[in-house]
């Protein structure tokens, strides 16, 4: 399906549908320790390949998922993030999720990406509601998500760990006086192009090095 949102610009940024010649920039985030803190541990390089591959697996069956994004002016790779189906105690959602890139942070470079996903769910989907969760000590992601509009809804298991679930909804994304801080999002439409890369479905196991029980959500930035 082809709906225009493969290629998107922000205040700040631009974005790609993520594919497989992405995989050395998110390989160097990924296998980042700083990163892997609040991601699940740092990956190694087949472990990249393989979350590569399960979200281009998304785009192929969902027509959305992870972007790579750049900054608009130096072309410098900044982190991943977007959309993605989860199911959160039997329940089907899609979340918003980001990684920046640690020489980004705090640069609100998070909050923009989750706005600009966020615009493109409701906007351009046609998606009503909208979920990001976290670990509860997570402080600097529940800043992203409550900057970006998200409300605090509930806590949560996922994968065996207790987090913090935030929802937003389609008709109240702009009571959040911070939203109305970002630009209106230009999307840029093109082609889409299909993938050669065969899909692999994620490992969830822990991983080695720095383990942490948590991958959703964010890897900091304000």
């Amino acid at each position: 399906m082809d709906n225009g949102v493969d290629r998107l610009e922000s205040t700040r940024l631009r974005a790609e549908r993520l594919s497989a010649r992405h995989e050395t920039s998110l390989a160097l985030l990924l296998g980042d320790p700083r990163v892997g803190r609040t991601l699940g541990g740092v990956r190694s390089a087949e472990e990249t390949r393989v979350f590569l591959t399960q979200h281009i697996q998304q785009w192929n069956e969902n027509g959305f998922g992870y972007w790579a994004f750049y900054d608009l002016v130096s072309g410098e790779f900044v982190g991943r993030g977007g959309l993605e189906r989860k199911s959160v105690e039997g329940r089907d959602e899609v979340e918003v999720g980001w990684a920046v890139h640690p020489e980004s942070w705090n640069q609100g470079i998070a909050s923009e990406i989750g706005r600009l996903s966020i615009d493109v769910a409701f906007d351009r989907l046609g998606l009503t509601d909208l979920v990001a969760f976290t670990l509860p000590d997570n402080l600097p992601s529940r800043r992203v998500m409550e900057k970006c509009g998200f409300i605090d809804e509930r806590d949560i298991v996922y994968k065996d760990w207790q987090h913090v679930l935030y929802r937003i909804r389609a008709g109240a994304r702009y009571r959040c006086t911070s939203a109305s801080a970002l630009h209106t999002s230009t999307l840029v439409r093109t082609r889409r192009t299909t993938s050669s890369v065969n899909s692999v479905v994620e490992a969830s196991p822990p991983r080695s090095a720095v383990r942490t029980p948590s991958e959703t959500a964010s890897s900091e930035d304000s």
